[in-house]
């Protein structure tokens, strides 16, 4: 190891007047007063990463002396979340999420059925700018927020950037399976059948593919980027999912919400195969819900993944609570916007 040459910054310090702080060469406490000793100051850059211990001097032998110091670092990250990561702000901002999330539906409800009675014009020019009105801006930054605090802040020492996409991607692309299998489940019991074509089928083929690849771009760019940075605080996440049969679960997500879905919508007829299609929204629902395991489950089964009657339970109990109330909602409405000027564009859509 080569002792970095000091003299130059010795010399432009006697020639101003202001603090001189030395950084580079140190890789412990005793080479930053060997080197910097005159200096006004130093910095510790990379030779603190993954060793915490370069403050006190020398790296304990025992884990139980090296315990308190893992302890205050961890205590330090935490205490400066706690006015966002705490019980009463958590369930006031889920109480908000909420309450947002059914204005919306209900904005977008009541005026949808308004606009098949009157056809007022204004009402259908409100719906169609509602993404870009302020009631759209806060959906997506509550989606966002909401991906923070249930998901993220599971492990409250890890944190993402990119995670409120990644949020809204997952959660758009279960939007849009759920949406084409619905379609296709009310055809076959003889609805819609002079209103959505093979056409449409093919468009919402389109987007199921496009947001397969927007949301593994995504999951893949956070992980690429973890990866390359190598900072021990950002790829624990990824190393709690790299153990026992978690890495199987790993492998499954790339293969089954990847390339799976990719290779075959990537061509024009599997999106005009109805049944085909049926079946992949199917596959990207159940690959989403172990995503969202994968996400969530390795803060509570470290070693192994796992699914017990209590999950089947939850899972079953939400999903009938979902299909239940949507399926009432459906009973009592139109399924086609009757006064809508686009209607007759849209059932006569080709592709090219």
């Amino acid at each position: 190891k080569v002792a970095p040459d000091n003299n130059p910054v010795y010399s432009l310090m006697k020639a101003i007047n202001i603090p001189v702080i030395g950084n580079g060469g140190i890789e412990s406490l005793d080479d930053g007063y060997r080197y910097c000793n005159d200096l006004d100051g130093f910095y510790i850059g990379q030779a603190t990463f993954g060793n915490p211990w370069i403050f006190v001097g020398e790296k304990p032998k025992l884990f139980r002396e090296r315990l308190p110091v893992i302890i205050n670092h961890a205590d330090y990250l935490i205490q400066h979340k706690l006015a966002y990561l705490n019980e009463d702000s958590f369930i006031f901002r889920a109480f908000l999420y909420f309450a947002l999330w059914n204005i919306i539906a209900l904005f977008i409800y009541f005026n949808s059925m308004k606009h098949d009675k009157n056809g007022d014009i204004k009402i259908l020019e409100r719906l169609r700018y509602f993404c870009m009105s302020p009631m759209g801006v806060f959906f997506f930054i509550s989606l966002t927020f909401a991906g923070l605090d249930w998901q993220m802040s599971l492990d409250p020492h890890w944190y993402s950037t990119m995670y409120g996409v990644y949020t809204f991607a997952g959660a758009f692309l279960a939007f849009l399976a759920f949406l084409t299998f619905t379609i296709i489940r009310l055809q076959d019991q003889g609805y819609l059948k002079d209103i959505v074509s093979i056409e449409h089928f093919h468009d919402l083929g389109k987007y199921l593919f496009a947001f397969t690849v927007f949301y593994c771009y995504i999951a893949g760019a956070q992980f690429y980027f973890i990866w390359y940075s190598n900072i021990p605080e950002e790829t624990i996440w990824y190393l709690h999912r790299w153990v026992g049969s978690w890495k199987a679960i790993s492998v499954l997500l790339i293969v089954g919400k990847f390339f799976i879905p990719f290779f075959i919508l990537i061509f024009r007829g599997s999106k005009r195969n109805i049944r085909l299609l049926q079946v992949m929204t199917i596959w990207v629902l159940f690959m989403h819900y172990i995503d969202i395991n994968f996400i969530i489950m390795p803060t509570v089964h470290k070693q192994d993944f796992y699914f017990g009657i209590y999950d089947l339970i939850t899972m079953l109990s939400f999903a009938l609570i979902f299909i239940g109330g949507f399926k009432y909602i459906t009973s009592r409405s139109n399924l086609v916007p009757l006064n809508d000027t686009e209607l007759v564009h849209s059932i006569n859509h080709r592709n090219h």
